[in-house]
């Protein structure tokens, strides 16, 4: 269950990410690696 969650989390936090790239295309150094 505490994995779903931590799942869920993390994608609600990549789609924030993301939509913060197609506005201001300033990824955080963190998820740098994961784009590339």
């Amino acid at each position: 269950m505490h994995e779903l969650l931590a799942i869920v989390s993390f994608l609600k936090y990549w789609r924030a990410v993301d939509i913060v790239r197609i506005t201001d295309y300033k990824p955080p150094p963190t998820v740098n690696p994961i784009i590339v």
